[in-house]
């Protein structure tokens, strides 16, 4: 992880690099003032200067940006990405709908580092009449695109996607860019471990009372206690790693479900930004952020210690089957 912070309420970048990546870093540089962070690095064998920027608000400041952008570029002999915030807009057709859509001064700097540095804009390269938006107002209506995605014009082969997608906890929309020819990793099997919150879930606690009584059944031939514990815990075990799944199914289809109607608002309010459309737009991302915080709070597993309740039933078990519990001392 690599950031460039601002103050606590404003500004700030950040990039996040895979474990698994083939990523060897060279040099990094930021910005003291949490506008942009570089990274000049060797990915798979070849050479990236990576620059992820949030540029301000004001024409002057940002004229002044970008020329310092385009010093800090000019060092860096490598195929380069840069993407971010802009906060201009530059084509006045296609890059905005309504407002005051005039070119600022500072937008002729970001061209003279497109022809600077062989940059293109690769997401216009791909969609050359598409009206898509990265920032919305609802009062008056605004759509305006700030987001971009600058990139060396040999890298047009090796860009497989472009896409803008909502992102629920901001006003802005986030861009994405897919890479060709990363190596993917492979996901190997993972140690399962038991979710706790379980414990608090009424379905699971039930499935797991239902079948209690038919395992005990199962094992009446079983005499040691000890034995009939192992048993029984491997039941619950498989009962419970059937159950995650189906939570997980559950949870995943809901999710795309709810993804795929945030982007179809989306290109909706690209194309007709009426009230009803935005207002479908914003209970569609309330929808979202609803179901992304269900998500975590169920994930929020206790990986260490048992809580009081799980500890409880453990203990419950163990004696209605007899066994003494020895507690480890403090």
């Amino acid at each position: 992880m690599f950031f460039s912070h601002g103050t606590c309420h404003s500004k700030g970048v950040l990039v996040l690099v895979k474990n698994n990546l083939d990523f060897n870093l060279q040099t990094v540089r930021t910005d003291p003032e949490g506008r942009y962070i570089m990274l000049d690095a060797i990915i798979q064998d070849s050479r990236y200067c990576l620059l992820n920027i949030y540029a301000p608000n004001k024409c002057s400041e940002l004229i002044q940006f970008f020329q310092n952008i385009s010093k800090e570029t000019a060092e860096c002999d490598s195929l380069t990405i840069v993407g971010g915030d802009f906060n201009v807009i530059l084509d006045e057709v296609l890059d905005g709908r309504e407002g005051n859509k005039k070119r600022k001064e500072s937008a002729k700097y970001v061209e003279e580092l497109y022809v600077e540095h062989d940059l293109i804009d690769i997401s216009r390269i791909r969609n050359p009449s598409e009206t898509r938006f990265t920032w919305r107002q609802k009062t008056p209506i605004i759509q305006i695109r700030l987001e971009y995605w600058l990139v060396s014009d040999c890298l047009q082969v090796d860009i497989g996607t472009v896409d803008i997608t909502t992102a629920t906890k901001s006003d802005h929309s986030a861009i994405t860019l897919g890479m060709n020819g990363l190596d993917e990793s492979v996901r190997l099997p993972s140690f399962w471990k038991f979710n706790s919150n379980f414990v608090n879930d009424p379905d699971y606690c039930q499935l797991i009372s239902a079948n209690y009584n038919v395992w005990l059944e199962e094992f009446n031939e079983v005499l040691v206690k000890r034995v009939l514990w192992d048993l029984i815990k491997y039941r619950i075990r498989q009962c419970t790693i059937k159950y995650s799944k189906t939570k997980a199914c559950q949870r995943k289809a809901k999710l795309q479900e709810v993804e795929e109607c945030i982007k179809e608002c989306s290109y909706k309010c690209d194309k007709d930004p009426s009230p009803q459309t935005l207002r479908n737009w914003n209970l569609s991302k309330q929808n979202m952020r609803t179901c992304t915080t269900l998500l975590h709070r169920e994930l929020s597993y206790a990986l260490v210690q048992l809580g009081t309740k799980c500890w409880r039933e453990i203990t419950n078990t163990f004696s209605i089957l007899k066994i003494p519990i020895k507690r480890k001392p403090a």
